[in-house]
C-alpha cells in the first residue's frame, strides 16, 4: 500500500512561490497557493504551465495547483507549508503567527528566506520545533539552533553542578537562542526530512541553525 503524497501549501505566488509550487506539483503533490495580490494569484497557473511547456515537462502537473485568496483554506489540510513572500521580517512573522492558528499540530512550517535568520522569522511561533528554513545554503532544520541536545553523553551539561554551570556559561555565548536543546526541538524538522515532501530538496546539504551539521 503506497503512502499518500504530502499536501503542500505555498504562501506567495511571485517568482519563487510559483516555481516552488511547480516543482512540487510536477513531483505529484497537490499544491495550494496563496497570495494577497490578486494579479499574482490570477496568473500563477498560466506562468507554471508556460514553464512546464518550456522545460518539456508534463503540462498536466498544473492541474494539481490550486490558487486561493483564502490563507486559512490554503494551509488547513497541508502537511507542509512553505512561505515565499517578500524579504520583510515583520510581514513573515505576522504570516507565520496567523498560519499556525490554522494548521494541524504536526504540519511543517518553512520559510524560503535567503537573508533573514530563520530564528527571527519563527520567533513568534508557539511550537518552533516544527519550523525550518530553506534557501541556497541548505535546510535549517532547527529553528532554535541550540547545537547541543540532551542525550546520555551530554546529560552532565544540563546538571546543576559548578562544572556544568561553568561549561554552559561559556558555551551558550555561541548559541543563537542561548540555551541547550531538547530532542523535541528537532522532532518536526526530522519528520519532514523523512517524509515524501522533502523529495523537493534531495541532494542538499542540511545545516542546523548555529552551524551544527545535521547530515
Amino acid at each position: 500500500m503506497r503512502m499518500a503524497k504530502a499536501r503542500i501549501a505555498v504562501i506567495g505566488a511571485g517568482l519563487m512561490g510559483h516555481g516552488i509550487a511547480q516543482v512540487f506539483a510536477l513531483a505529484g503533490h497537490d499544491v495550494s497557493v496563496y497570495d494577497s495580490v490578486a494579479a499574482n494569484l490570477d496568473s500563477a497557473k498560466a506562468r507554471i504551465l508556460a514553464n512546464l511547456k518550456d522545460l518539456g515537462d508534463d503540462p498536466s502537473a498544473v492541474e494539481r495547483v490550486r490558487p486561493t485568496p483564502d490563507l486559512a483554506g490554503a494551509v488547513r489540510e497541508a502537511d507542509y507549508v512553505v512561505e515565499a513572500v517578500l524579504e520583510d521580517l515583520p510581514l513573515k512573522q505576522k504570516l507565520f503567527v496567523e498560519i499556525e492558528t490554522h494548521v494541524r499540530p504536526h504540519t511543517i512550517l518553512a520559510s524560503n528566506t535567503s537573508v533573514i535568520p530563520i530564528t527571527k522569522i519563527m520567533d513568534g511561533l508557539r511550537d518552533r520545533s516544527r519550523a525550518l528554513g530553506t534557501g541556497d545554503s541548505g535546510i535549517t532544520v532547527n529553528a532554535l539552533g541550540p547545537t547541543v541536545f540532551r542525550s546520555p553523553l551530554t546529560q552532565w551539561m544540563f546538571e546543576d553542578s559548578d562544572r556544568s554551570r561553568e561549561v554552559r556559561k561559556g558555551f551558550l555565548t555561541r548559541v543563537p537562542k542561548g540555551r541547550l536543546g531538547e530532542p523535541s526541538d528537532l522532532a518536526g524538522p526530522l519528520l519532514f526530512l523523512a517524509s515524501k515532501a522533502s523529495d523537493f530538496y534531495t541532494g542538499h546539504i542540511l545545516y542546523a541553525d548555529g552551524g551544527y551539521t545535521a547530515g
